[in-house]
Parts: C-alpha cells; sequence; structure tokens
C-alpha cells in the first residue's frame, strides 16, 4: 500500500467548494493536508485523515506547498498530489497515476499530470509538450511535459532530493512552471496522462474577445504573471535564450491583453510597476 499524500492550500476560500475538493479525494489517499494562506475554519465532519494548517496570513502558494511537502513528507509519502482549493478529482484518480508509474517505472519520473477541464471555458486544456506551446493531440497515453499548472500534479517524492521545493521568491504565478523547468534541467521527466481529467476553474473569469474566450484575472495576479514572466526571462537558469524571448513575449501579450481590458492610468502604472520589480529583481512582499 502506497502511502500518499493530498496537498491542498487554500487563500480565502469559497468553503462549498474546498467541502467538494476534499470529498473528492480524501478517500483515495493516505493523507489530506489542508495549507490555509490565513485563519479560516474549516468544518469537515466525517474525514478522519485529514491535517489542517493555518499559516495566518497570506505567504503566497510556494511558501504553502512547501511548509505541506515537508509535513508530507514526515509522514513518509511516497507521493504527493498537488491541489488548488477549487479542483475536483474522478474516483480513480490515485489508482490510475499508481499504474502510470509503474508502466513508467523505467523513466526518471518527476511528476505525472493530467488533462484538465476548465469549466469557466467548458474545454479540456491542451498539453504542453514544450515550453510556451502545446498540442491538443490526446491519442497518446502518456505524452512527456515541459510545463504543467501545479493542480493535479502527482509528485513522486524521492525526486524531490534532487529537484527541491517551489521557489517561494515567486510567491504565485509561474511557480509550477519553474519547478517543472527545474526537474527537467536536473534530467527527471514529467508525463502528462491523456485520459486522466480533472475538473478546475483557471482564472476568475471568462469574457468574449475576438469571438475567443479569454481568461480573465485580478489585478494581483495580473501583477503577478508580469512580474515573474519579466523576472524567469532575464534571470532563470532554466531556460535557453530563444525559450527566454518567448517568455517575453507572453509577457507582452499579457500586457497588451491587460491594457485592451483595463484601458485606465492605473492600470498603467501596476504594469509599469510589475516590469521594473522583476527585471530589477525587488521581488519582495506579498502584493504589487
Amino acid at each position: 500500500m502506497h502511502i500518499t499524500v493530498a496537498l491542498i492550500v487554500t487563500c480565502n476560500p469559497d468553503l462549498q467548494k474546498v467541502y467538494k475538493t476534499v470529498c473528492s479525494i480524501a478517500k483515495q489517499v493516505t493523507y489530506c493536508i489542508i495549507i490555509d494562506n490565513g485563519n479560516i475554519i474549516f468544518n469537515f465532519q466525517g474525514i478522519e485523515n485529514i491535517i489542517i494548517v493555518n499559516l495566518g496570513k497570506n505567504y503566497g502558494i510556494a511558501y504553502a506547498q512547501n511548509r505541506g511537502i515537508e509535513l508530507a513528507q514526515q509522514h513518509n509519502a511516497e507521493f504527493i498530489v498537488l491541489s488548488d482549493q477549487d479542483t475536483i478529482y474522478p474516483q480513480n484518480y490515485i489508482e490510475r497515476n499508481i499504474i502510470a508509474y509503474q508502466d513508467l517505472r523505467n523513466h526518471k519520473l518527476a511528476a505525472l499530470v493530467p488533462v484538465f477541464y476548465n469549466s469557466r471555458k467548458e474545454t479540456k486544456s491542451p498539453i504542453m509538450d514544450k515550453k510556451f506551446s502545446s498540442t491538443t493531440d490526446f491519442s497518446r497515453t502518456y505524452i512527456k511535459t515541459a510545463q504543467a499548472i501545479a493542480s493535479g500534479t502527482f509528485i513522486v517524492t524521492a525526486s524531490l532530493h534532487d529537484i527541491g521545493g517551489m521557489n517561494e521568491k515567486l510567491f504565485i504565478d509561474y511557480v509550477d512552471f519553474e519547478w517543472c523547468w527545474k526537474a527537467t534541467a536536473l534530467g527527471y521527466e514529467i508525463y502528462t496522462i491523456s485520459d486522466l481529467i480533472i475538473r478546475h476553474d483557471l482564472g476568475d473569469d471568462v469574457k468574449i474577445i475576438f469571438g475567443r474566450k479569454v481568461t480573465v484575472r485580478n489585478d494581483v495576479r495580473y501583477y503577478y504573471m508580469i512580474r515573474n514572466g519579466c523576472y524567469l526571462a532575464r534571470y532563470s537558469p532554466f531556460l535557453k535564450r530563444h525559450e527566454k524571448f518567448l517568455l517575453f513575449k507572453k509577457v507582452f501579450i499579457h500586457i497588451a491583453g491587460i491594457i485592451f481590458l483595463k484601458r485606465n492610468i492605473q492600470c498603467i502604472r501596476f504594469i509599469k510597476s510589475a516590469v521594473l520589480a522583476g527585471l530589477l529583481d525587488k521581488m519582495n512582499g506579498e502584493n504589487p
């Protein structure tokens, strides 16, 4: 019997959504750890294998994940499932990951990741088989993956000895991608299980722009997306020169989109602040 831990990070959560997340995964794992970036009082009646840690304030997802990983390792976890507070898992989630782990036992595995169904866009996510590009070809069962969002990531705990935890300097955005880049740079592999699907709400809203559904986030998230993108494009040791160019391009597209959506002077100010903070490596503080 494998020791598995689900690690759920919360911050000002919708308690009903958190409850649904916990109910969908708790019976599949040995322990379910909640690391709350605050002081929320949770009530999970009937769920006995749950551990709750309140950090008291928002230290960011990377810090919370690292504290949860440390706690999972203290409980001898062989596998750790990272989760957001609004992800719903199928009943065979852990079982399917274990089967995939056994199928790929000859590979140097860091993690396995699912395909997620974006409830806001009502569509399946593409698989990021390369940095900053993706595929919608789900014909292969296991697809080598360059980067993936954190929620649903099934980490092989032993790999953390070499890879380490999350980059707390980033606070939130790009934390998951940067960990994937570091893992693959060290020779580890990450695979998407193309027939394993989770439900996940990406962003805060969706708007139709030029006939296309676009994920919308709040200003704080936009700040971190721009700041961390600029920082990693300039300083990351895990990106090649052309990949840094692609990341700068992605940041520019974010900026153009934000200006189009916001259209006010305050927007220009926080974009300027984010760009300077990233390029000058002034990565301090909880909020912009």
